[in-house]
């Protein structure tokens, strides 16, 4: 861990690094790299299209002990990076990823040795599963739209065959205040 920290502070400061190559190194690169071999070394370097620049990180948060990175990546977690990191540094990963865009989400666990637990879910089943808030704001925009086409409570709730039933009173007050907050604004 203490090799992984002491590469990643000396990026953290120079918002044109960018943090998979620094980690990794670039001596792989093919010869063709910036002639377009970029896409095909990067998708099978780092599991997705570009790397991710410091200056583009969500939030960093470097301790000794730990290192918690929020980015976002290009279409798909950085699988391949990951299991590189993890071999290379001796370390552990642990990853959740959302793309609503795609409807997709899940979490990932690596170690050294390979991944040890890798689970994918549609996008809002794996908010409910990682990220209570951040899915009851979703389901509210959900609402919103479903209601605008005239969707029933009915098949709006068949959205959620993960929650549980006791849940199902607030998804019913949601779509509620959404058929009260469309109607204000027809």
């Amino acid at each position: 861990m203490k090799n992984l920290v002491a590469k990643l502070r000396e990026i953290e400061n120079e918002p044109n690094a960018f943090v998979m190559e620094h980690l990794l190194g670039k001596e792989d690169r093919p010869a063709d790299y910036d002639d377009g071999g970029w896409y095909d070394y990067n998708c099978n370097k780092f599991g997705t299209k570009w790397d991710v620049a410091i200056k583009m990180l969500n939030s960093i948060d470097i301790t000794d002990e730990q290192i918690e990175i929020d980015c976002d990546t290009a279409w798909s977690p950085p699988g391949n990076f990951l299991k590189s990191l993890c071999k290379m540094y001796g370390v552990k990963v642990t990853i959740d990823y959302f793309e609503p865009g795609n409807n997709f989400s899940g979490h990932t666990e690596i170690e050294p040795e390979g991944i040890t637990v890798d689970e994918e879910y549609p996008y809002l089943e794996g908010l409910y599963n990682k990220y209570d808030t951040g899915f009851w704001d979703e389901v509210q925009y959900y609402a919103e739209s479903d209601v605008t086409d005239n969707m029933s409570y009915e098949d709006f709730l068949k959205r959620f065959p993960y929650v549980p039933e006791d849940y199902h009173p607030r998804l019913k007050e949601i779509y509620d205040a959404a058929v009260i907050k469309i109607q204000n604004l027809s």
